[in-house]
């Protein structure tokens, strides 16, 4: 059965004996530094990040398989399809070797990304509608919003392990 770091929440093989942030599983020292520098916080964040395209690739390439079949030419259904199949034949594999944490990790993202563009969007049209700079209409700028919700939520949760213990 796959482990999970207490120390940076990643997801470990069940033989392994210690973390890449250094944790040991074997002696389960006290965590000796809970709260995480900035670096780390993106690592994790952009892995979230990467859970949640995956994610939504499961969701999303089958529903454009059926109903968008009649709609995109021949050579794009094909690259479409095979890409969807490579896409389902990884989450396979990744649960195959780390088990349902994976699988649970891969949604609790996927909704949370999905948040996050809502979040973002929303902020997007308040800000358009004030008179401000049209952010809806620059596509990479709704990338921060995911980011950025993954940072904070990743430097929350460290904040939390800080916390002693009443």
């Amino acid at each position: 059965m796959a482990q999970q770091c207490p120390q940076c929440s990643l997801v470990n093989p069940p033989g392994a004996r210690r973390c890449d942030c250094g944790y040991d599983f074997v002696g389960r020292p006290t965590v000796t530094s809970p709260v995480i520098g900035i670096g780390r916080s993106l690592r994790l964040a952009l892995e979230s990040i990467g859970r949640s395209l995956v994610g939504s690739w499961c969701i999303a390439g089958p529903i454009m398989l059926v109903f968008g079949y009649d709609k995109l030419p021949g050579g794009a259904l094909v690259a479409v399809s095979v890409f969807v199949l490579i896409v389902y034949a990884s989450v396979l594999w990744k649960w195959q070797r780390q088990g349902f944490g994976f699988l649970k990790a891969l949604g609790r993202d996927t909704v949370l990304a999905l948040l996050f563009l809502l979040i973002g969007s929303t902020i997007s049209g308040v800000v358009s509608a004030f008179g401000g700079p049209a952010l809806h209409r620059m596509g990479p700028m709704m990338l921060v919003f995911p980011l950025l919700g993954f940072l904070i939520l990743q430097r929350i949760g460290r904040a939390k392990k800080a916390a002693p213990s009443k």
